[in-house]
């Protein structure tokens, strides 16, 4: 059986170089701590801002929507060095994330990448990581819980964005493109699949994140990493391009 859901929202502020906006769906309490304002410490700067739009939805089981919080706030400084690596790389890297956190009853934690416009799967892991890391309550009334987040990240100060592309701009290869990712959510058992690529002048892959409907995402994103590195595209000029796919 599943428990009945009970919906409240809250705000909450926390920076760390970003504004934090928590909204939270948990199921089986209605604790106080959904109004209790996040800790406002700031750490050292960074750039970027991460906004989060917190839910915790349980199917089988209730998640302490306190202790949530919690634990997506201690990874807020992990998932903002996981992004200053990612600008080493990628000066031009910037995005949003909507990271899905399972919590076993036996204590497993599975992470993947819900939504994601990064575009580079090496950030993307690194953040499902720091996740993955923490300390996470134990679902009660259930054999797994599920906790949702929102962190989105600015370009660095300064840095040139890379161009916004569309289907047409991609070039006669795009297909190839969409083929291939198909064949990645079928042979990675993964629902709806969704590829953000770099493309770089020369018309060749830079870089590629990966996300996905449900926790197989993770078992096809490698997959669809060295296919989208397989596909060459139209160059975009001068300057990096940013493409995302849908299959």
């Amino acid at each position: 059986m599943f428990s009945p859901s009970i919906v409240f929202w809250s705000k909450l502020a926390h920076r760390s170089a970003a504004l934090c906006l928590l909204s939270i769906v948990a199921c089986g309490s209605t604790s106080k701590d959904a109004e209790t304002p996040a800790n406002t410490a700031e750490p050292e700067a960074a750039s970027g801002r991460h906004g989060s739009g917190l839910s915790i939805q349980s199917e089988v089981g209730a998640l302490n929507e306190g202790q949530v919080k919690d634990a997506f706030n201690k990874s807020t400084d992990g998932m903002l060095k996981c992004f200053r690596k990612g600008i080493d790389r990628l000066p031009y890297l910037s995005g949003s994330v909507r990271v899905s956190v399972r919590v076993a009853a036996d204590g497993k934690i599975r992470a993947f990448m819900k939504e994601s416009t990064l575009g580079d799967r090496e950030t993307e892991r690194c953040m499902l990581g720091v996740l993955t890391s923490r300390s996470w309550p134990a679902p009660v009334g259930g054999k797994e819980g599920i906790a949702e987040n929102e962190f989105t990240f600015d370009p660095e100060e300064g840095a040139r964005q890379a161009v916004s592309w569309s289907s047409g701009d991609a070039g006669k290869n795009f297909e190839k493109a969409m083929t291939a990712l198909g064949g990645c959510r079928r042979s990675g058992g993964a629902g709806k699949l969704s590829a953000t690529l770099y493309v770089d002048t020369d018309g060749s892959v830079k870089s590629v994140g990966v996300a996905g409907e449900d926790v197989n995402t993770e078992q096809a994103a490698d997959c669809v990493v060295k296919a989208m590195k397989d596909v060459k595209f139209n160059s975009p000029g001068s300057f990096a391009a940013k493409l995302t796919i849908a299959q």
